[in-house]
């Protein structure tokens, strides 16, 4: 089965559109930490999707991505208050969280000190580098790309017309985008 990989860093709309396709009635993973939980859900976002697209379609050929982007007035605000409240756990060599998710962070996000996540140009030059390297990557293959920001008027036309011809169901009619996790 083909997967959909939402590739977009945190605080994009991640959770907002994982959200839609669950109750679109995909089987969703906002987080991917097991071999099972990449096996079973169809549409996979946030850790560590937005770190390791790359190995996830060497496996999945035929997947469709999809770019979730937000203008930096708003996602920058939001983004260093969840590094900031991450910092402690992210840097901490025994305990703190999931390695996993200090791998992505740590990688996307480096050099990760408390001055860098405190300044708007280094958080929106990881930005811009993560928006880059995706376009990058599918440069060759854009109709596998998706770039959409959450509050698009036409976001759920939109996907519909990318996943073509994957499953869409008719609850998408006239469909709107849940915002959640603001």
């Amino acid at each position: 089965m083909r997967k959909i990989f939402i590739v977009g860093l945190p605080r994009t709309g991640t959770t907002s559109l994982c959200m839609l396709f669950l109750d679109l009635g995909y089987r969703v993973a906002h987080t991917v930490y097991t071999k099972a939980c990449f096996e079973q859900a169809e549409v996979m976002a946030d850790i560590p999707i937005f770190c390791d697209y790359v190995n996830y379609d060497n496996n999945c050929l035929d997947s469709k991505y999809i770019l979730l982007e937000r203008p930096a007035d708003t996602w920058l605000p939001s983004i260093k208050q969840l590094l900031l409240r991450m910092y402690k756990n992210l840097v901490t060599q025994h305990g703190g969280f999931h390695p996993e998710i200090k791998k992505c962070y740590l990688e996307v996000f480096s050099p990760f000190t408390l001055k860098n996540i405190s300044c708007d140009e280094f958080l929106l030059s990881c930005y811009q580098a993560h928006r880059r390297e995706v376009e990058s990557y599918f440069k060759n293959n854009e109709s596998r790309l998706l770039k959409i920001a959450i509050d698009d008027a036409d976001l759920v036309q939109k996907i519909t017309a990318f996943l073509d011809p994957l499953p869409m169901h008719d609850k998408i009619k006239d469909r709107q985008t849940p915002h959640v996790n603001r």
